[in-house]
């Protein structure tokens, strides 16, 4: 759950890190609702500047789904 942890933090308290490791983030947790927020989010805070690094394993394929669409 770190992941979706650090997936949270990056889209509603921005400001506290420059870098964020999302590993293994479960984005399909909440019927993806952080996912699904994820594309506005980017386009609102385009001038951001954050440095974004995802690692899934190859069993998290509901993860795939939603990060393929929306980042």
């Amino acid at each position: 759950m770190g992941g979706l942890l650090a997936a949270e933090v990056l889209l509603t308290k921005p400001e506290l890190f420059d870098d964020y490791m999302l590993i293994g983030p479960s984005l399909w947790w909440n019927d993806g609702a952080i996912a699904a927020g994820a594309e506005a989010w980017v386009k609102a805070n385009k001038n951001l500047h954050k440095r974004v690094f995802i690692a899934s394993a190859g069993n998290e394929g509901m993860m795939k789904k939603q990060v393929g669409q929306k980042w």
